[in-house]
């Protein structure tokens, strides 16, 4: 069984249409509830995006990590571009203001300035960004 994130959510302009299916709690998300019962993932890199700018693919990994799927059940294929980027998930973007905030509270533990966390996802983030098979 192949399940594909990007196929998670049905998208648009209107941010309410998202937002209704994520549910009140990031834990809602349709990505989270199918990470709670995959064999494993595979992260897909690209030369042009660097994956983990992007909060919600943060959250992914991060998830990806807390269900044991990280790093026996992970693969990582694409290009190593951004292998020596240093940004934290703290500089990550979403398109809607109010999910950043939500998801960083979400996984900073409800706090933001608690460095031993945020420590812990940036570390998981180099993880991935220098990852060659």
């Amino acid at each position: 069984t192949l399940w594909i994130c990007t196929f998670a959510l049905l998208q648009g302009d209107d941010r309410t249409i998202v937002a209704d299916q994520i549910g009140t709690s990031v834990d809602d998300a349709p990505f989270v509830q199918a990470l709670r019962h995959v064999d494993g993932v595979l992260v897909v890199r690209n030369s042009s995006v660097d994956v983990y700018s992007r909060l919600w693919c943060v959250c992914e990994m991060y998830f990806a990590h807390k269900y044991g799927l990280v790093p026996r059940r992970a693969r990582v294929v694409g290009s190593d571009a951004f292998a020596g980027s240093t940004t934290s998930c703290l500089d990550a973007q979403c398109s809607d203001p109010a999910d950043r905030v939500r998801i960083l509270h979400a996984l900073c533990g409800g706090s933001v300035a608690n460095p031993s966390i945020v420590q812990k996802i940036d570390a998981a983030i180099v993880d991935f960004r220098q990852f060659v098979e």
